[in-house]
Parts: structure tokens; C-alpha cells; sequence
């Protein structure tokens, strides 16, 4: 399935990283019981999470580092 793009990607790389399914939430009706999904690079440091409540798998990123 083709994702929509603006610009055409500069370049693409197969990357290994760590996937990490972990609970979340407090049961209640803002924030029920479920699965996540967090990503990290081999020195730990976190490039993405999926849960289901925010979308799709790249509705959070980590904050940048440098600003």
C-alpha cells in the first residue's frame, strides 16, 4: 500500500531496532487497559511508539534531542 508523500524520499535503509510491547493505561474510561508498542535503538534510545488511542504508528516521535 503506497504511503503519501509530499516529496519523494532522499533515501531508504533497512534499520534493526527493539520492540518493546508494554501495558499502559489505568483501566478507567479515558485511559483503558492496553498494549503498546515502543521502539528503541540498540543504545536505548526511543524513536517511536504506537498506541491505539493516538493513531497511526507514527503519531508520536521523540522529542529532538538537539533543540
Amino acid at each position: 500500500m503506497p504511503v503519501p508523500c509530499h516529496l519523494p524520499p532522499a533515501r531508504a535503509e533497512i534499520v534493526e531496532l527493539i520492540h518493546v510491547p508494554a501495558h499502559r493505561g489505568d483501566g478507567s474510561e479515558a485511559n483503558p487497559e492496553r498494549i503498546i508498542n515502543l521502539y528503541f535503538t540498540k543504545g536505548g534510545e526511543l524513536v517511536a511508539c504506537y498506541d491505539p488511542l493516538n493513531g497511526p504508528l507514527d503519531g508520536f516521535l521523540a522529542a529532538d534531542k538537539s533543540a
